[in-house]
């Protein structure tokens, strides 16, 4: 004979998510005579074959059941673990190292995603166009917009799709008055006003071109006035990337030399006003 209990009896702290109660939780099989007391502690007798008929009856409930829990299971997997070496894949979440615990052939593409500070947002990695990690920074900033603290948060993409937990993989503080981290602070805002720089070349590449092609002139010749503008502003803007003097700012705010500076690129938003709203940082 079989003694069994269903899920109606288990506890909700083992329970399986919406597992049908009626489905079989625990069985056992026991002689005739030991039926009566299995009875008196809570459990359901019947005979092999009457069990055999119950658990039939309730088989396509469960499987309906089971083959969306598996699923669920499935999506809440994050895909790193199948492109991470076998013996790293029982680590926790948090001592995963997707840069060196990869398998050999497997190869991330990284896409920083950029603040218009020219600080980095964010890291993205993925594999076949499918994303795997992610890798987002924090900045706090002191009165001179030098960065204070820098933190960096990793998460991993599950493949439903969603995004784990977070957690720190860095949090570093700067004190201005260390001459290290002077260094290391100035170093960054120049590597962040870098980029806005190369930001601004390429915007205004594709805005000389549509100002000046309808007038007639060639790309030599666009490329030329193109020249003569960061010819005339090239060591303003070294001193800004640098230190952050504001020479660049005055001199093109009374720009009259230029007069692409005053074409309109968006409303209200002019050649000019966007460089400088771009150099604000």
């Amino acid at each position: 004979m079989i003694a069994f209990k269903t899920y109606k009896d288990c506890p909700n702290q083992i329970k399986p998510p919406n597992i049908p109660d009626l489905w079989v939780w625990q069985e056992i099989e026991i002689p005739e005579d030991q039926a009566a007391s299995f009875i008196d502690a809570g459990y359901s007798v019947l005979t092999y074959a009457e069990f055999i008929a119950y658990k039939a009856e309730h088989q396509i409930e469960f499987d309906t059941w089971n083959n969306g829990f598996d699923q669920a299971q499935q999506n809440e997997k994050l895909r790193v673990l199948d492109l991470i070496e076998p013996v790293f894949a029982n680590l926790p979440t948090s001592k995963i190292d997707f840069r060196r615990h990869l398998k050999p052939e497997v190869y991330l593409q990284k896409n920083i995603l950029m603040l218009p500070n020219g600080r980095p947002q964010k890291a993205l990695y993925s594999f076949n166009n499918e994303l795997i990690a992610e890798i987002e920074f924090i900045f706090e900033v002191n009165a001179f917009n030098f960065m204070a603290r820098r933190i960096e948060k990793l998460a991993y993409y599950k493949k439903s799709g969603l995004l784990s937990e977070k957690f720190v993989i860095a949090d570093d503080v700067y004190d201005i008055n260390n001459p290290y981290h002077l260094r290391e602070m100035m170093k960054e805002r120049s590597e962040a006003r870098s980029f806005i720089i190369e930001e601004v070349k390429a915007f205004l590449n594709g805005v000389l071109a549509q100002f000046y092609l309808p007038q007639g002139k060639t790309y030599p010749e666009i490329l030329e006035i193109a020249g003569q503008f960061w010819d005339k502003y090239s060591t303003p803007i070294d001193s800004w990337i640098n230190v952050g003097l504001p020479q660049f700012k005055t001199l093109l705010t009374d720009d009259v030399e230029f007069v692409f500076l005053s074409t309109p690129v968006a409303a209200g938003v002019t050649v000019r006003s966007y460089i400088l709203n771009k150099t604000s940082y």
